[in-house]
């Protein structure tokens, strides 16, 4: 019998710290399970730009982290006011960026080996966002949230499979002026990405901050 009451008391207190919140519920430690399941399934890498913005060839793009980390370097194929391409150090991967010509001059073309992704079209300088448009058979994905202030996601078929902040760069991560902080789905692909990031840079201009 006090064996019985012993038992009864302790199913009460059990179900008392629940109610108080003291104890995880069921649900929370389905939450906390699920969120450590998708930490595990992204890659967090920063990016930043070097003389991108000046008429120099020693222009570069930067990963740190992520994947692989690795840098691109600017080579010239013509007029630098007209197109340039990122290469790595092996040359075995390239971004290249094209500028139209006449009345499409400020409209920017951008291929990642030698595959074209996307096109951009400047906004009014210092005010206009501007506006991009993917190739759907190379790189299917819809672009949201403020792209003049360099904070967006990326999404396909409404699922999302990149993160890219400046602002979370330098205050989360506490990097350096000018750094992207770049969240992307494990097994989604980096240069595709960077070629995106490289159009929109070159379309905004010279970030404030730098």
């Amino acid at each position: 019998m006090e064996t019985l009451h012993l038992l009864v008391l302790a199913v009460v207190s059990v179900g008392a710290l629940a109610c108080l919140g003291w104890l995880p519920s069921t649900g929370t430690k389905k939450k906390r399970k699920k969120e450590a399941k998708e930490s595990t399934r992204w890659n967090v890498f920063h990016l930043h730009f070097d003389n991108l913005h000046k008429k120099t060839q020693s222009a570069a793009m930067v990963i740190d982290g992520g994947p692989k980390s690795t840098k691109l370097f600017r080579k010239e194929t013509g007029s630098s006011e007209r197109h340039f391409v990122l290469t790595d150090s092996e040359d075995k991967h390239s971004i290249r960026l094209d500028r139209g010509l006449l009345f499409s001059r400020h409209r920017l073309q951008i291929a990642v080996d030698n595959q074209p992704i996307l096109a951009v079209q400047p906004g009014r300088k210092g005010t206009g966002t501007p506006k991009i448009e993917f190739a759907k058979k190379a790189y299917k994905c819809s672009l949201q949230g403020d792209v003049k202030d360099r904070e967006f996601e990326l999404r396909r078929d409404n699922r999302l499979v990149a993160i890219v902040s400046r602002r979370a760069a330098a205050t989360v991560d506490g990097a350096r002026d000018g750094c992207y902080r770049i969240e992307t789905l494990k097994g989604e692909k980096t240069l595709p990405l960077l070629g995106v990031l490289l159009g929109l840079e070159v379309a905004l201009g010279k970030p404030p901050a730098e």
